[in-house]
């Protein structure tokens, strides 16, 4: 009878152990499959984020004219680290310009550009030394022998402002702000988006920059 008892109480003390080392290995299985989904609902995210950046960056990058005025142009480039540079380039006559220039990251709440480090440059052309008002001047100068020289004056520095894509809206766009140009070509050889320039630091630039309506030709 002890022998039995002694037998069973192994048996028994056997079957506890072997239920407890599969139960902890079932447990630590688990536990590691969980982890390794999670990881890889991170790396999903983590990428859905980045092709969605890259989407949007492709959206931007480019070149865009004004429907507006029809005198301005900007120009968009990756210049890496998730950063952009946008360049706005608007003619006053054919002797002289203002630009402007920033450095832009995207802000993927709202899918806009936020720019900082902006530059406000006027260009000018002299003639030994002096401003010139108009092209004939230039010309009068250019063929007296004088030094025509092209210039660029930093007048304003550290501005910000928001870049802000707007899809499907080129048609009202057009109507919208007037324009006078070959409007059938333009919707013909344009991508379906206009963008606006919003948020300048800068008063008289917001002034100018905030009627821009800039439209991207197709690649």
């Amino acid at each position: 009878m002890v022998k039995s008892g002694i037998v069973k109480g192994i048996i028994v003390s056997s079957l506890v152990i072997t239920s407890c080392v599969t139960f902890g290995f079932t447990y630590e299985h688990n536990n590691t499959a969980t982890k390794k989904n999670r990881n890889q609902e991170v790396v999903g995210k983590n990428q859905n984020t980045k092709n969605a950046l890259l989407a949007v960056k492709a959206d931007y990058i480019g070149n865009w004219e004004d429907l507006y005025s029809q005198r301005a142009s900007l120009s968009v480039e990756d210049i890496g680290n998730n950063q952009l540079k946008a360049d706005i380039k608007w003619s006053n006559s054919a002797v002289s310009g203002t630009n402007w220039s920033f450095t832009c990251n995207y802000q993927n709440t709202s899918n806009n550009l936020v720019c900082n480090n902006g530059k406000q440059i006027d260009t000018y052309i002299q003639c030994n030394g002096k401003k010139m008002d108009d092209a004939g001047e230039v010309d009068e100068c250019s063929n007296s022998g004088r030094n025509v020289k092209e210039v660029e004056e930093i007048v304003k520095s550290n501005m910000s402002a928001t870049f802000n894509i707007t899809k499907g809206n080129l048609k009202k766009a057009i109507d919208d702000v007037g324009f006078f140009g070959d409007r059938d070509e333009v919707i013909k050889n344009s991508k379906d988006m206009t963008l606006y320039v919003k948020n300048v630091s800068d008063k008289d630039s917001q002034a100018s920059l905030k009627k821009c309506v800039f439209h991207k030709y197709n690649d």
